[in-house]
């Protein structure tokens, strides 16, 4: 089986938000400033506020660290079951590399123990809704680009834990249009994401 956690970031087609100016965003919303005067006041259009906000909200509540966390990030790990203690340990394993605030799960059994990861990883944790892939549309890209390497249905034992290492080297080191061209590694350095155990632990 495999297992891969993703961090994911975006840059909307018509302006790209900076820090700044998120946290502007979220100083105009407490002051009940509309969409439409916060456009104004940045100079955008109101449709790219309006997407900001409606992707970086959590719970209805305009979150700007959460845009600065999404990097579409990947890390990849080869797990030999789908055991809910196996898949737990990798998660852990992985996630003490990065900064983050939550883990969006499947629902499948292997996340049984996500109470312990949340706990170990001092994360919240949430769930997609059964057969909506709609609400993990990166996730799906990332896997879409995995697939370019290994085929849906593949025997994972075929491939190394050196192969599944450069195919994450791969995805992380990659421009993307996105990402203004940069590569996810470079935002995640830019944004301070990872943690010094990530250049410690093996590639």
């Amino acid at each position: 089986a495999s297992l891969g956690m993703r961090y994911y970031t975006h840059s909307m087609s018509h302006h790209h938000f900076s820090t700044t100016e998120r946290s502007e965003i979220a100083i105009l919303l407490k002051k009940s400033y509309s969409h439409h005067d916060i456009a104004n006041t940045l100079g955008c259009s109101q449709s790219s506020v309006s997407r900001e906000i409606r992707r970086n909200s959590v719970h209805g509540i305009y979150e700007p660290r959460k845009a600065k966390q999404k990097a579409r990030f990947t890390r990849l790990q080869r797990i030999p079951n789908l055991k809910p203690t196996t898949n737990a340990a990798a998660l852990m394993k992985m996630g003490n590399t990065i900064k983050h605030l939550t883990i969006t799960h499947d629902n499948g059994i292997e996340n049984k123990n996500h109470e312990d990861v949340a706990k170990a990883l001092s994360v919240q944790t949430f769930f997609c809704n059964p057969y909506s892939s709609w609400e993990k549309g990166s996730v799906e890209n990332t896997i879409g680009r995995i697939r370019r390497f290994i085929s849906k249905g593949a025997d994972l034992n075929d491939y190394s834990d050196e192969e599944i290492a450069a195919i994450e080297h791969w995805l992380n080191h990659t421009p993307r249009k996105c990402l203004g061209y940069k590569t996810p590694y470079e935002v995640m350095l830019v944004h301070n994401l990872l943690r010094s155990s990530y250049f410690t632990s093996p590639k």
